[in-house]
């Protein structure tokens, strides 16, 4: 009997009948979702005491402490999981955290190391870093301040990458620094890079579809709520209201209430729209 009992006692324990890994990671997420932090803890501890899914486990614990305001604390297990980033089992995952690490410097008003993060990001997006695109650069602004943004979205395409969020971050950040021209151009990647699938798909469902200017393409897209939902939820228009006001800054107004007054043409724009015609408004 006493040797039954010591064989069930080892099997109990035994790393053979353990939980996997990747559902102790999936049970501390669950219960990080749900609000659980101190459960979730002991889930991410145990996977780090085992040291599997090491850069996740960091990046996890460094929620935890963000929700608990223990920022430095959170800002060690972010700068911790990205030292691992080769080692996620998702390779872009490293981008999120990138962002939640830019999210708890922008918390804390230390917005060097914000746009340091931001543009570390940028380094890695195909559309931005290299010389064919710095030549495209030029050309996207040189469109936009002569021609306005239906000249520029007539001209180009560019598909969204995981680079989208930190473009429109840095619109709003080198507006807010006064910094217009790199501004416009961010705000620029932005919008060409949400518009450009909404185009394909008006085409794909009607091939002599052809773009003539944005009011329009969005007054085709209101049949569309999941392009409508989208639009709103991924930042479109708040990149557009920036796109806008750094035209004004750049003392281009007619561009600039081009751009406004798109925003106040659809009610998804919500307080964007509103801000564009307080300052349409401003000017009559």
């Amino acid at each position: 009997m006493k040797r039954l009992y010591l064989a069930l006692l080892i099997i109990a324990v035994s790393p053979l009948f353990a939980e996997p890994a990747w559902l102790t990671l999936e049970r501390g997420i669950e219960a990080l979702d749900d609000r659980h932090p101190g459960e979730a803890l002991l889930y991410f501890q145990d996977l780090e005491a085992a040291d599997e899914y090491r850069p996740e486990t960091a990046y996890y614990i460094g929620r935890i402490y963000e929700l608990e305001a223990e920022m430095g604390l959170a800002e060690k297990q972010y700068v911790k999981a990205l030292n691992l980033k080769n080692q996620f089992y998702n390779s872009e995952f490293g981008y999120q955290v990138q962002y939640d690490l830019a999210n708890l410097y922008y918390k804390q008003n230390r917005l060097q190391e914000y746009n340091n993060i931001l543009l570390d990001i940028l380094q890695e997006d195909p559309h931005y870093n290299n010389s064919d695109n710095m030549r495209l650069q030029t050309a996207y602004l040189q469109a936009l301040e002569e021609g306005g943004i239906d000249k520029l979205l007539l001209l180009y395409r560019m598909e969204p990458t995981f680079a989208l969020d930190a473009h429109i971050r840095l619109g709003e950040l080198y507006y807010r620094q006064q910094r217009y021209s790199r501004a416009l151009l961010h705000d620029s990647y932005a919008v060409i890079s949400q518009i450009t699938p909404l185009l394909n798909d008006l085409r794909k469902n009607d091939p002599d579809f052809r773009f003539t200017s944005v009011v329009q393409t969005l007054k085709e897209a209101d049949r569309d709520q999941e392009f409508r939902d989208l639009l709103r939820d991924s930042d479109f228009y708040k990149a557009l209201y920036y796109m806008g006001a750094s035209l004004w800054a750049l003392q281009k107004n007619n561009k600039a209430v081009e751009v406004w007054s798109i925003l106040t043409s659809t009610t998804d724009s919500g307080q964007w729209g509103r801000m564009a015609d307080r300052q349409i408004n401003r000017m009559n």
